[in-house]
């Protein structure tokens, strides 16, 4: 009888262990933010999703920025990243202001699902972004996003191959929680602030940095 007990309690164990870690998804980290196109209520639509990252660098420059894909639906996305400041329109509302001629790499960065396959088979969902290395001394770095992508985390890496100390600054995003859909330029502390999302939260990006390490273990 004991020993059916344990077998019972071993089951109920590798149960509750197997969804806390989420068992279908074997390259698993952290929450995920689930990048989607809207149409919002006046009919206008909302392509691309700001996130503003403000990194640390201690004087070294970016060299590479690596990002986790779950998966993309259809054929390809584009992500961007370039440098931003950010403004006090007159309304007091913050936004997020693209910097001219500052897009690292030159252009978009497009994403295949094929790309995202292979990924997840063999480097645990990483995608390097640039094809070449970067030198630059940006401190606030936007990523845009254009398409329809689940994104696990973002990470960006030194001249000195070190991961860079990374925050989420500000966001211009759509936010989907129970029936509300705000579509505006959030803080760090309203994103925060958001329970029960519908899509996951940008904030989520850099909640499980350290992952990056083990991207080329078997």
């Amino acid at each position: 009888m004991k020993k059916i007990l344990s077998i019972i309690l071993c089951l109920i164990t590798a149960i509750s262990v197997c969804t806390l870690v989420s068992c279908g998804d074997k390259n698993a980290v952290g929450e995920v933010w689930n990048v989607l196109p809207y149409t919002l209520d006046d009919g206008a639509t909302a392509t691309d999703q700001i996130v503003g990252f403000k990194l640390t660098r201690n004087s070294v420059n970016v060299k590479e920025v690596w990002i986790n894909v779950k998966k993309i639906t259809g054929e390809t996305v584009d992500v961007t990243f370039q440098k931003y400041t950010t403004k006090t329109s007159d309304g007091g509302a913050t936004e997020i202001t693209l910097t001219s001629g500052t897009v690292l790499g030159g252009s978009a960065r497009t994403i295949t699902s094929e790309e995202v396959k292979k990924a997840n088979k063999d480097s645990k969902g990483w995608i390097k972004v640039n094809a070449n290395d970067w030198n630059v001394s940006y401190n606030d770095v936007a990523m845009i996003v254009k398409g329809n992508i689940v994104i696990r985390e973002v990470v960006f890496v030194n001249t000195k191959g070190e991961i860079i100390t990374t925050a989420i600054d500000k966001a211009d995003v759509v936010i989907e929680t129970g029936d509300r859909i705000i579509n505006k330029t959030f803080t760090k502390a309203e994103l925060e602030s958001f329970v029960d999302v519908e899509n996951g939260l940008p904030t989520y990006l850099l909640d499980s940095q350290e992952s990056f390490k083990d991207k080329d273990q078997k």
